[in-house]
């Protein structure tokens, strides 16, 4: 392999040129993870809305590889870096599900009384006497809807 020259002003872009494709790669991940597990949703059940959880660990780090070498660099995607991203991710997934509702919904969840779970982000003081708040449950998705 020959050697290719690189210029100051190469050397000094290289880790932010890294950065941005891994940071593109990542992104892509996300977008076809959701795409592919809605579609699949789509063709088995009648449901017309997807849930997607935001779980950072149901990714493996994105590889990109080095210039030089067959090693690269590993970005790993986190639920931090999905939510820090999500306008980007749901432009992506509105051009791929075209008059479709695609939205990110952050609801606390409190068992009530009666059994039942209620999103409790918007709780009316009427109702607080017969939830349990002391044991909240944050849920955070993606929620695709084509009815």
């Amino acid at each position: 392999m020959p050697l290719e020259p690189f210029s100051r002003e190469n050397m000094r872009s290289l880790k932010s040129q890294k950065d941005e494709e891994g940071h593109q790669r990542k992104l892509e991940t996300i977008v076809k993870d959701i795409y592919t597990n809605t579609v699949r949703f789509a063709e088995v059940n009648d449901n017309t809305t997807c849930n997607r959880f935001l779980l950072g660990n149901n990714y493996s780090s994105v590889h990109v590889p080095s210039i030089l070498t067959h090693s690269g660099l590993n970005y790993q995607i986190t639920k931090e870096y999905i939510v820090a991203n999500m306008d980007d991710i749901l432009t992506r997934l509105r051009s791929l599900f075209p008059e479709c509702s695609v939205e990110y919904k952050k609801l606390s969840m409190a068992l009530g009384r009666d059994g039942k779970e209620y999103d409790i982000s918007n709780l009316d003081d009427k109702l607080s006497p017969f939830i349990d708040t002391h044991r909240t449950v944050h849920k955070e998705y993606i929620v695709i809807d084509w009815s």
